[in-house]
């Protein structure tokens, strides 16, 4: 059997990383990919307003994710460019914000490259999502000189989340060439959507500016203008990836960073944690955002009370961690939801309605 026509079926997870805010693109989007003919559900839908970022949490077939996520993907790239030609520099910081964020509500930039920052693809079929010729089902490892191309012409990816990730990224480029009339999306794959499973981490660093995209937004970046060529990020985690943020009050940004350091790997934390500070909303707010590479050896409990014990360690009291919450969704909750809705058209109904109510709550809190 082809690798194409066995992950087609294969059960996988979407998260797609907006950079947007407003009530109406955001609304029309949940609209499209829940009216879907396609086996997917979408899971959870998430809008942050202080950092202009939202989210679609999916799940289904990776065939019938590949096509969803790339519609809905292209489609906010559309609304988001009509949004900016139809706007003028005169926009005022309260016309903007009618539709999104109250006029008084402090607005940061969160890292991103692009109107759609990240599509990630993650399996749900730990065990099935493997394509090896031996049988093996190796986990694929890092080389130590990393291809850095959009992608390889030959290359065949080994794992079903790695082939919808290619999928879309191809359709997208696809759809976005045909919609402007010419090629203005850069693709960067990233994880088993590559040769050598290259890190997200690598690519946003060595690729694009997105850990240089940290700041407060202006009113021309609410309302962003025409890139004369969006970039976007498109990949498959080996495991399925979660995300996690501590909400910090401190008037010393670099108590909150010693913080990030005490919970990240590479600085000797929990495994498979990445973490990066970053400004949020009011002077003296922060979060820690959190990415679990490994969420079943470092979970987000794990994450909490490691956060808790380094508060206790420290000698003045000037960090409080105000809360700790879960942007997206787990591989349970996934499993969960797309077996409930399965061949039952109340409990679908049911589902898509609790989503929209609480994607509304986000945008109006």
């Amino acid at each position: 059997m082809s690798s194409t026509s066995r992950f087609a079926s294969c059960l996988v997870a979407c998260n797609i990383y907006v950079s947007a805010s407003q009530k109406t693109i955001l609304l029309d989007l949940l609209k499209q990919a829940q009216r879907s003919a396609e086996p997917v559900v979408v899971v959870h839908a998430f809008c942050d307003l202080v950092y202009n970022r939202s989210s679609f949490h999916l799940a289904g077939t990776a065939q019938g994710i590949a096509h969803v996520a790339s519609q809905l993907a292209s489609t906010a790239i559309q609304q988001l460019r009509a949004t900016a030609a139809a706007n003028t520099n005169t926009t005022t910081h309260a016309e903007i914000s009618c539709d999104s964020a109250s006029s008084n509500t402090t607005i940061n930039a969160h890292p991103h490259v692009g109107s759609v920052d990240h599509i990630a693809v993650m399996p749900l079929q730990q065990g099935h999502d493997y394509d090896d010729d031996d049988g093996s089902k190796k986990p694929i490892t890092s080389a130590s000189t990393m291809t850095m191309t959009t992608t390889d012409a030959d290359f065949t990816p080994k794992t079903a989340s790695g082939w919808a990730a290619l999928q879309i990224g191809q359709s997208l480029r696809e759809k976005v060439a045909q919609d402007e009339k010419k090629n203005l999306l850069q693709v960067y794959y990233y994880g088993t959507a590559t040769a050598d499973n290259t890190p997200l981490a690598t690519v946003r660093r060595d690729r694009t500016k997105f850990f240089q995209s940290v700041g407060s937004l202006t009113t021309t970046d609410l309302i962003p203008s025409q890139p004369s060529s969006e970039i976007t990020t498109v990949g498959a985690p080996l495991e399925f990836a979660e995300n996690y943020n501590l909400r910090c009050i401190c008037s010393n940004k670099s108590q909150v960073q010693s913080l990030t350091r005490y919970l990240r790997e590479r600085d000797g934390g929990l495994p498979g944690v990445e973490a990066l500070t970053l400004p949020y909303g009011d002077v003296n707010k922060y979060e820690v955002a959190c990415n679990l590479l490994k969420p079943t050896i470092a979970s987000a409990d794990d994450i909490w009370i490691r956060a808790q014990a380094w508060q206790q360690q420290q000698q003045s009291s000037n960090v409080i961690i105000e809360r700790g919450y879960r942007v997206g969704t787990t591989a349970e909750e996934c499993l969960q939801v797309w077996k409930s809705v399965q061949l039952n058209q109340e409990a679908r109904v049911l589902h898509d309605s609790e989503v929209k109510e609480r994607l509304e709550g986000y945008i109006q809190s």
